[in-house]
């Protein structure tokens, strides 16, 4: 494995996950989540740790971005674009376990699906594009 090469894929899907978080799930989702923001499970609006936050983007990145690399084929982001997807419902089943035990509505959980597998994708993608082995 290419350590530098490592670095700069992790850090560059790490901002690209993190700013598409931002727009997916504020921007665009925001006022579909509004209901939740209601629930004792999140932290009111502002209060949130947005340094933990950025954190949980390098961690899953550095990690989902090894993980990569352990089956990488070479053949390009596509090939991080299909990781993503596989990740994404790895992501989906956790999120029916925890419909299952949590107060969350279905609209919002099926959002947060969506969003999060296609931001898996890009986060694959980045990472498959900018690793240089």
């Amino acid at each position: 494995m290419n350590t530098k090469s490592f670095v700069i894929a992790s850090v560059g899907a790490a901002v690209f996950f993190f700013f598409y978080g931002f727009v997916a799930n504020v921007l665009v989702l925001g006022s579909l989540f509004a209901d939740m923001a209601a629930s004792p499970m999140y932290r009111p609006e502002g209060e949130e740790m947005m340094g933990l936050i950025a954190l949980s983007c390098v961690l899953q990145a550095a990690v989902l971005g090894y993980i990569f690399l352990q089956g990488r084929e070479g053949k390009g982001w596509m090939e991080g674009v299909r990781f993503g997807f596989l990740i994404g419902l790895f992501y989906g089943s956790w999120l029916v376990l925890m419909f299952a035990l949590m107060p969350m509505t279905a609209v919002p959980t099926l959002a947060d699906f969506i969003s999060s597998t296609i931001g898996y994708m890009g986060l694959g993608a980045v990472f498959a594009a900018l690793y240089k082995p």
